[in-house]
């Protein structure tokens, strides 16, 4: 799966009309370390936060949905500079933060050099995240089969 995985994640990458990207898959699978060894092969830097394990990350979307406030943001919590060209900005477990996933909204429509992927666990009934929207952002799963 890895593979394959690195290849679609690659297509989306070189992809003009690329969104945002939310990974989904069940918990433990490695959707977070496939989008991490993604960032480290193919840009030159990964601006990484957690919406779960860091509860300070998910109020970085309570205020406006402002794509700029938020990478601002985002780049104080993951300790890096965001560069649009060279900068893989990843959001781990962002079913954790809804405000989080009506952000790609804006992003998509606002920011769309922002190369941004989330990853996203399913619920434990084995629904999906409540995502909305399929237009705004480009939607990956992988689980085990």
């Amino acid at each position: 799966m890895g593979r394959r995985a690195l290849r679609s994640l690659e297509a989306w990458k070189n992809d003009q009309g690329r969104k945002p990207l939310v990974l989904c898959g069940e918990r433990q699978v490695g959707k977070t370390w496939l989008l991490q060894e993604f960032g480290r092969s193919h840009y030159e830097q990964v601006a990484y936060v957690n919406c779960q394990c860091y509860r300070s990350v998910a109020s970085i979307f309570a205020g406006d949905l402002d794509p700029g406030r938020i990478l601002r943001g985002l780049a104080i919590a993951a300790g890096t500079t965001i560069n649009p060209a060279t900068t893989l900005v990843i959001v781990g477990e962002i079913q954790e933060a809804p405000r989080a996933l009506t952000s790609l909204k804006y992003f998509a429509e606002e920011r769309p050099d922002i190369h941004l992927a989330a990853a996203a666990s399913l619920l434990g009934d084995g629904t999906s995240v409540p995502l909305g929207g399929s237009a705004i952002f480009e939607e990956f799963r992988c689980g085990i089969d």
